[in-house]
C-alpha cells in the first residue's frame, strides 16, 4: 500500500474547553503535536526583540523581577484597553506561524502520518486552509467560567477572553469533528480522540 501524505490536523475550541488535555492525550498516543499558546509563552521568555517591543509599548512595569514578561499584569492591561491586543498579535502572530510551518515541514520530511496543531484562534484568524481536518473541543459557558476561575481569572478577564473568540456554534459548523468536553471523563475523552484520529488516518 503506497504511503499517503501527512494529515495536518488543527485542534481548536474556545478558552478552557479542554484543548490542552486533548493535545496531551494526542501526544501520548504517539502523534507529533505543537501548541500555539506554548510557542507564544516560549517567545515571551526567549525572544529579546519581542520583549523589548512590548516593554517599550506598555512600559517596564510588565517586566517582572526575573526579567520575563508578567503575563498576568499584561492580561490586566488588555482588559482595560482591549484594542492593545492588536499590537501584541501584530508582533507575535507571524513568529508563531513561522514556528508552526517549521513544525509541519519537519514532520512532512520525516514522513509522519498525522500531526496536530493546537490553535485557539483558528477560525478568528482564518487559518483553517492550512489544515486537512479541524477538531473542535467545546463545553458549556458555565463550565468555561468555572475552569477559568480556578485559573485565577476574574470576571473582567473572562469577559475579555470571551470577546476575542467566535461563538462556539459557528466553530462547530465549520469543523470536521467535534467533542463535547464537560460531561465526560478523561478516559472517555481519550476514547473519543482515538476514534477521530483513526477516522482521519483512514480518509
Amino acid at each position: 500500500m503506497p504511503k499517503t501524505s501527512m494529515k495536518k490536523v488543527a485542534l481548536t475550541g474556545n478558552i478552557a474547553s479542554g484543548k490542552t488535555i486533548s493535545l496531551k492525550i494526542i501526544k501520548k498516543l504517539g502523534f507529533p503535536t505543537i501548541s500555539s499558546d506554548e510557542i507564544y509563552h516560549h517567545l515571551l521568555k526567549t525572544d529579546k526583540h519581542l520583549r523589548q517591543k512590548l516593554s517599550d509599548h506598555f512600559g517596564t512595569a510588565i517586566i517582572n523581577s526575573n526579567g520575563n514578561i508578567n503575563t498576568i499584569f499584561l492580561r490586566k492591561l488588555l482588559t482595560i484597553n482591549p484594542d492593545e491586543i492588536n499590537f501584541i498579535e501584530k508582533l507575535s502572530h507571524p513568529k508563531i506561524l513561522r514556528e508552526i510551518k517549521i513544525f509541519l515541514q519537519k514532520n512532512l520530511k520525516q514522513k509522519k502520518d498525522l500531526v496536530v496543531v493546537d490553535i485557539p484562534l483558528l477560525f478568528e484568524k482564518k487559518l483553517q486552509s492550512m489544515f486537512d481536518f479541524v477538531i473542535t473541543i467545546y463545553c458549556s459557558k458555565s463550565t468555561q467560567k468555572k475552569r477559568l476561575r480556578h485559573r485565577e481569572f476574574d470576571d473582567d478577564d473572562i469577559k475579555f477572553m470571551f470577546s476575542r473568540q467566535l461563538p462556539v456554534k459557528i466553530k462547530l459548523k465549520q469543523s470536521d469533528f467535534t467533542i463535547r468536553n464537560d460531561k465526560i471523563s478523561i478516559k472517555q475523552l481519550e476514547q473519543e480522540i482515538k476514534k477521530i484520529l483513526k477516522k482521519i488516518l483512514h480518509k
